[in-house]
């Protein structure tokens, strides 16, 4: 996920349509990089066996 702190136009949701059921497990960042004026989160995202 990059984070930048600026907002065009209405905004865009980063994961959709969700459901009031609907999770996204996301745990703590495994690795942070500060840019500039830029943040990178990248994230392990578990996922439930199939």
């Amino acid at each position: 996920m990059h984070v930048v702190p600026v907002v065009f136009g209405s905004g865009r949701p980063f994961f959709g349509a969700m459901g009031a059921g609907d999770v996204v497990p996301l745990d703590n960042p495994a690795r942070v990089v500060q840019g500039d004026r830029v943040t990178h989160l990248l994230y392990d995202v578990s996922r439930p066996p199939a």
